[in-house]
């Protein structure tokens, strides 16, 4: 029953409208559509990638605010993915529907906050976030009383159920980092292991093992088959220096359904979690699986009192409902955001970059950043704004975002994620995917390292020896014209071709034989492989073809 304090919301509205809350096997639609309707008098779902995918970035946008002016909702919930809403479309939710409260749910902050969700937060009137840890947001000046932990599950999908344990171990997730390493380690030592999530179909030494993508209802019923659920605790992308590990929501889920749980060692972990249920290395975990696998019994009593108190500390709707209850008492609004920075920024090109350090020192003496003009290309206004702040508050003298790669023909073909380049991609590929025209550095910084701009310029740098110096700002703030067959060259796993995101939509718009767009990509097939190979890998993938099924 909703508690009296809360009998207010009866009478309002709430829209919904993140990412992928279409998709019955996501948790947000799972779990958190069914607590909103409880709480709101009325719930309205916008699911952005469904609307996206279906008619493009552009007109996604206009249909949610057209939405919002529409229902006038008191509460707008969003959980953004990456740029999927223009920051005009955040701003203008308010013009839309005045009396609006936003809230935005971050998840991954303890890898994406500083080059991604610092940049977001400012928008919101109220920001959720998954770690226990605020101390980032409070750094940037966010208001505490703005934020709020939300990391739970729903009792009634991840509880026991009584069904004889199938596998001995299993691991439910993608391969990301060192996973399939210790994977095969554990096969290695004999380990009977039973492997489920998207990804691993590329892994052919783990074909015996793979069992395939789950749905709700089976993922849920396999954590209750197994006598050991492991879960790995690094995240995505490796942070130098930092401790780059995260509290996962899959241990709350398989602790909550009264399963037993080996989790990796991180900062994270709630401390009320058992030790003996924390590994720190494959050795470790290994005689951890060997021991608890003879000792049922030990396993049992550590997981009936740890799923009490996740039971108890981790409930999406117990949560939910402390965040509303304050919201309801707050009668302030979201600041204004004033998106021209106060420093003056000067672009330089090749001729002027030659000229002698004297002569540049004169030409930018009243300028605080320096930025280049190598390729022709088109900034957004939010470019100044988004990478002055990146600098200003991770004290870094060069900031990088993301761009758009163009073609004449295409268009905006391409999406290049920065960060994930010089994370992920080796140096010879860093070099096809970089532009120094992707960067702005103080003025202080440019002029003592004269040299190394210089060969940024050129394409002659370790560009590996640029990242403990990069504020990275995963926003692509500029479309750069560049050459289809350079990105060819490169492992391509910072890249997303949007111009599949484009057929998604002309596919299902049925305009697919029609518009131009499709014949100008038919030729460029022909003179550039790279799109070849892309369409093909791409009618092989399977979350690819879930993408196909969203749009249609």
């Amino acid at each position: 029953m909703v508690a009296n304090n809360l009998q207010s919301l009866k009478s309002k509205k709430l829209l919904m409208a993140t990412w992928n809350c279409a998709n019955k096997d996501f948790y947000q639609n799972r779990d958190w559509i069914q607590i909103f309707n409880e709480l709101f008098g009325k719930q309205v779902v916008f699911s952005p990638r469904e609307n996206y995918l279906r008619f493009g970035k552009e007109k996604m946008n206009s249909l949610f605010l057209k939405l919002v002016k529409k229902e006038q909702p008191e509460y707008i919930i969003l959980s953004l993915s990456y740029e999927e809403f223009y920051p005009e479309t955040l701003l203008n939710i308010k013009k839309m529907s005045p009396k609006s409260k936003v809230a935005n749910f971050f998840g991954d902050d303890n890898w994406r906050y500083e080059d991604w969700s610092r940049f977001y937060a400012p928008f919101f009137d109220y920001v959720l976030i998954s770690e226990l840890d605020n101390t980032q947001y409070k750094l940037d000046r966010i208001d505490k009383k703005k934020i709020f932990f939300l990391h739970g599950i729903n009792p009634e999908v991840f509880k026991k159920l009584i069904v004889p344990k199938k596998y001995d171990v299993t691991f439910i997730g993608s391969p990301v980092r060192d996973r399939a390493d210790y994977l095969k380690y554990l096969i290695t030592n004999g380990i009977n292991l039973r492997i489920f999530g998207e990804g691993w179909s590329n892994f052919p030494e783990f074909k015996g093992y793979y069992g395939g993508f789950l749905k709700s209802e089976d993922y849920v019923k396999v954590i209750n088959e197994s006598k050991i659920n492991l879960n790995f605790s690094k995240s995505a992308l490796p942070e130098k220096g930092k401790n780059d590990t995260q509290f996962k929501g899959r241990t709350i889920e398989i602790m909550g359904s009264e399963a037993f749980l080996l989790t990796e060692d991180s900062p994270g972990t709630p401390k009320f979690i058992d030790k003996e249920i924390i590994f720190r290395d494959k050795e470790d975990l290994l005689k951890k699986i060997q021991f608890f696998l003879t000792h049922e019994s030990a396993g049992a009593e550590i997981t009936s009192r740890l799923s009490g108190k996740i039971r108890k500390t981790y409930v999406w709707k117990e949560q939910f409902k402390k965040f509303f209850k304050q919201a309801e008492k707050d009668k302030s609004s979201n600041r204004v955001l004033d998106i021209t920075p106060q420093k003056k920024i000067i672009s330089l090109n090749a001729q002027q970059l030659n000229q002698s350090i004297g002569h540049l020192k004169n030409i930018t003496a009243d300028y605080k950043y320096i930025k280049f003009n190598k390729e022709p290309s088109i900034e957004s206004k939010w470019r100044n704004f988004f990478q002055v702040y990146a600098l200003e508050k991770s004290n870094k003298p060069i900031g990088c975002c993301d761009y758009y790669a163009t073609s004449a023909a295409l268009g905006e073909y391409a999406l290049v994620m920065a960060k994930k380049s010089f994370k992920t991609e080796a140096i010879k590929d860093i070099k096809e995917l970089f532009s120094i025209s992707q960067l702005l550095v103080t003025r202080d910084y440019f002029i003592n390292n004269l040299s190394l701009f210089k060969k940024l310029y050129i394409g002659e740098y370790d560009y590996k020896l640029l990242q403990d110096n990069l504020a990275f700002v995963s926003i692509p703030l500029i479309s750069i014209l560049r050459n289809i067959k350079n990105l060819a060259k490169t492992s391509r796993k910072a890249i997303r071709m949007l111009y599949l995101d484009k057929l998604y939509s002309l596919k299902y718009q049925k305009k697919i034989f029609v518009n131009p767009y499709t014949y100008k990509l038919a030729f460029s097939l022909i003179k550039y492989p790279l799109i070849a190979e892309t369409l093909w890998s791409t009618a092989l993938d399977k979350e690819s073809r879930e993408k196909a099924k969203v749009a249609q």
